[in-house]
């Protein structure tokens, strides 16, 4: 029998037909188990699947974003698995999940904050110090956003025009990530940590292509780099 040919799908047993109905399901922002019931292929596989396709939008994410991606801070693999050793991943500091948000043009770009300035959240929430003491003594980098995960909190970094006082434009664009966000996250009734990065960044993904025909998109990558 002849191997069965699937583009996008490198060595896979499904057909391209059923591929790109679970992409489609994918595009939809659909959960894995709707997926299965609509595709009658397995939660298992389809769990397989969508973290694939998770790690070809995170590496496109990366390769778009203007900002150098900072290893140390992400601490985690495309595939999601942590490259910490395993007792640095029992640490609840750096368990503490914080992330940075760039606006560039009419893009969003997010980051894992660094381990230190996790610990400056962490320390933050547990004693009460106030954030921009913290801010102004650590010289922390240009976030446009400062994310605190585990009390789903946005810090407003640059959030006033100096002249005007009003919201600026960037400002209204991060918020608007963070609506989104934290509305794409409910979802999945709480995210795993080790998988969380790529769920951060196929929420970036999703937010800057709002205005795509994201299937299209998802397509035309995945012809270019298959699973």
């Amino acid at each position: 029998m002849s191997e069965n040919k699937n583009r996008y799908y490198k060595h896979s047993r499904i057909s391209e037909a059923k591929f790109r109905q679970i992409l489609r399901c994918f595009a939809m922002d659909l959960t894995a188990t709707e997926t299965a019931q609509l595709t009658a292929v397995s939660v298992r596989s389809i769990n397989s699947i969508f973290l694939k396709i998770r790690g070809r939008v995170t590496a496109l994410c990366e390769e778009e974003s203007p900002f150098v991606a900072d290893d140390e801070a992400r601490g985690v693999s495309v595939s999601g698995v942590s490259s910490k050793n395993s007792q640095e991943a029992q640490d609840p500091v750096n368990q503490y999940v914080a992330f940075g948000i760039y606006r560039r043009d009419d893009k969003i770009y997010t980051e894992f904050a660094p381990n230190c300035t996790r610990r400056i959240l962490h320390h933050n929430q547990r004693h009460g110090a106030t954030l921009p003491e913290l801010v102004n003594a650590e010289g922390w980098k240009g976030y446009d956003g400062l994310v605190d995960v585990n009390q789903t909190r946005l810090y407003r970094m640059n959030s006033t025009d100096e002249l005007t006082g009003q919201v600026t434009n960037t400002m209204n664009a991060v918020d608007s990530f963070w609506s989104f966000a934290k509305r794409r996250m409910v979802q999945f009734n709480g995210i795993h940590k080790h998988t969380f990065y790529l769920h951060l960044k196929e929420t970036e993904f999703r937010f800057n292509y709002r205005r795509d025909n994201v299937y299209r998109v998802l397509l035309k990558m995945l012809r270019t780099t298959p699973l």
